[in-house]
């Protein structure tokens, strides 16, 4: 779990030149963008804590994180 804390603990969508990210655009759409792949990362914690995870859970979990960022 602490890698999966880490990354939600992490600032994201934020300027990183050093891999030539421009980071989002629109500021006020970071909070929810952030709150959207968060999310994202509990659903992938859940696949992780069953009892030999299959790689289609794993698949199962990233598509329903992408279905968090439809707008």
């Amino acid at each position: 779990m602490d890698k999966f804390d880490a990354f939600k603990q992490k600032e994201k969508f934020v300027e990183d030149m050093t891999i030539l990210y421009p980071g989002i655009a629109d500021p006020a759409l970071r909070p929810i963008l952030v709150e959207r792949i968060n999310l994202a990362a509990d659903d992938f914690y859940e696949v992780s804590l069953r009892v030999n995870p299959g790689e289609m859970e794993y698949h199962e979990a990233v598509k329903l994180g992408l279905k968090g960022f439809e707008m």
